[in-house]
């Protein structure tokens, strides 16, 4: 871990020299997957890391729904989660819409995340885009939610879905 603030520390202190170097801002959307996987593996957000994913919170969005599509495991989609819950500018409407205006693909990836945010959200969206998606966006959106599934109204989630697929 200590590996991990050093780290942390020396991208702090070189975003404070060039803040207005394209270059440095390029450099660091391009590495946002290894930040993110890094906490994956290590477990926890390391100090100083939501500094620098607030500074691309588009990027970070985008990258950690794709993601969170692919987590084999609980604890991996309870970190994403975490550092979607800490962006302090990433209001849950940003998926909620992506869930109700995107393609089927797109919402099913974000459908995951809004369980974790929010279930009534889910449960208002989801009836009116299972009956627009195609059976393989079904498969996918029901496989999001056994991961997902222990907070408070997740349990409720997963029958509801299958009653509206049908």
């Amino acid at each position: 871990m200590q590996k991990h603030s050093r780290h942390w520390r020396a991208w702090r202190r070189n975003g404070r020299d060039r803040p207005q170097s394209l270059r440095h801002a390029s450099v660091q959307k391009e590495r946002l997957p290894e930040f993110i996987e890094e906490a994956m593996r290590s477990g926890q957000i390391a100090d100083g890391m939501m500094e620098i994913l607030s500074l691309m919170p588009k990027a970070t969005i985008h990258y950690i729904t794709n993601r969170f599509g692919h987590c084999g495991f609980r604890e991996d989609c309870d970190l994403l989660t975490t550092i979607i819950r800490n962006l302090a500018r990433t209001p849950l409407n940003v998926f909620s819409r992506r869930c109700r205006t995107a393609s089927p693909t797109e919402s099913v990836e974000a459908i995951g995340l809004v369980s974790q945010l929010s279930p009534e959200n889910v449960e208002k969206i989801l009836p009116a885009r299972l009956s627009q998606w195609p059976r393989s966006s079904h498969d996918r959106a029901v496989g999001n939610f056994p991961r997902t599934a222990g907070g408070s109204g997740h349990g409720c989630l997963l029958p509801s879905m299958i009653r509206w697929m049908c």
